[in-house]
């Protein structure tokens, strides 16, 4: 009783069998490996990040062309050193503007006081 009734869903000869069973362990490999990249947080988490950095280099630069674009020419050059010592020091730069803030928001109490 080695042959199936038509319609039946059993292959008959072993060599079908087999086929069915690669077939079906292929699709199952397949499946575990996407299960496994969905449950890797950290690989996900490192590839959205990479995304986003590269997003938000991208704006920079275009924000950057379109600052250069609307510099008037002879200030291009004090724009340029600007922006690589910036990128060189941010700590520096980071540490200047607090000075700056600093110095207006005494300024400003200063002129206030005065007034009073």
């Amino acid at each position: 009783m080695s042959s199936t009734a038509p319609g039946d869903r059993h292959p008959a000869d072993p060599a079908e069998l087999r086929a069915g069973i690669e077939r079906t362990r292929a699709e199952l490999g397949h499946t575990v490996q996407e299960l496994v990249a969905k449950a890797d947080v950290p690989a996900r988490v490192r590839h959205k990040a990479d995304s986003l950095r590269h997003r938000a280099a991208r704006r920079r630069d275009e924000a950057g062309g379109a600052l250069h674009d609307h510099t008037p020419p002879p200030l291009r050059g004090a724009v340029t050193h600007a922006a690589e010592f910036g990128r060189r020091h941010p700590k520096g730069v980071a540490a200047a503007g607090a000075a700056v803030g600093i110095a207006v928001v005494a300024a400003t109490r200063a002129g206030h006081h005065s007034h009073n």
